[in-house]
């Protein structure tokens, strides 16, 4: 027997915070792609219209890797013209724009809580000079579109809503990262990455 979910959150994007949503008392399956949690919610007779706990007292917080790393906290609203900004950026420098949507893939292709490629893999694919390169790609935009850096998990999010990173870029990092397979270039580059990395762990 199958039921059909009563309430369907949408996919998340980039900004994965905890987002509260009110359940009835009650016996509840929550489903997260493949993972299914049953819960059982029961509220006090007095207490159905009132919090147990005030609004953020005594409450855990999602952790924000921004604040741990000691970076502006996510919120602040971009600069006027960092749309046009980026997408200048992006017709001077379309590795840049192929990288970003090599990066983001998850994104575009409409996963479901997607994730970024690891910089490694982009700068491998698309035979970078080095996973630093991309970290270069996203500073620059950061600082493009906030005037600071430091808003990671903001950066996909803003791309991809603006249609500044889209299918079609996508596609054409595909097609340079088949290139370079077939050419024998990303051997090349993985190589390098890997005496790169061999280099930074002697010294």
């Amino acid at each position: 027997m199958e039921a059909a979910a009563q309430y369907v959150l949408p996919a998340a994007q980039v900004a994965l915070e905890a987002r509260p949503v009110r359940l009835d008392a009650g016996i509840w399956l929550i489903s997260i792609g493949k993972w299914v949690l049953p819960v059982n919610i029961d509220v006090a007779p007095d207490g159905r219209d009132h919090a147990t706990v005030p609004p953020g007292e005594g409450l855990p917080t999602t952790p924000n890797p921004d604040r741990e790393h000691g970076s502006p906290a996510p919120g602040k609203p971009a600069v006027s013209d960092a749309v046009p900004q980026v997408a200048r950026y992006f017709q001077r420098n379309p590795t840049a724009c192929m990288a970003m949507a090599y990066y983001y893939r998850e994104f575009i292709q409409g996963g479901l809580a997607p994730s970024a490629v690891p910089m490694a893999e982009v700068a491998i694919a698309l035979d970078l000079s080095g996973e630093g390169a991309v970290s270069e790609y996203k500073k620059e935009l950061q600082r493009r579109i906030w005037g600071e850096t430091g808003h990671q998990r903001e950066l996909g999010e803003f791309l991809f809503s603006n249609s500044l990173i889209t299918q079609a870029d996508l596609e054409r990092a595909v097609k340079v990262a088949a290139a370079n397979e077939a050419s024998g270039r990303t051997e090349l580059a993985r190589e390098r990455l890997r005496y790169s990395s061999k280099k930074l762990r002697h010294r």
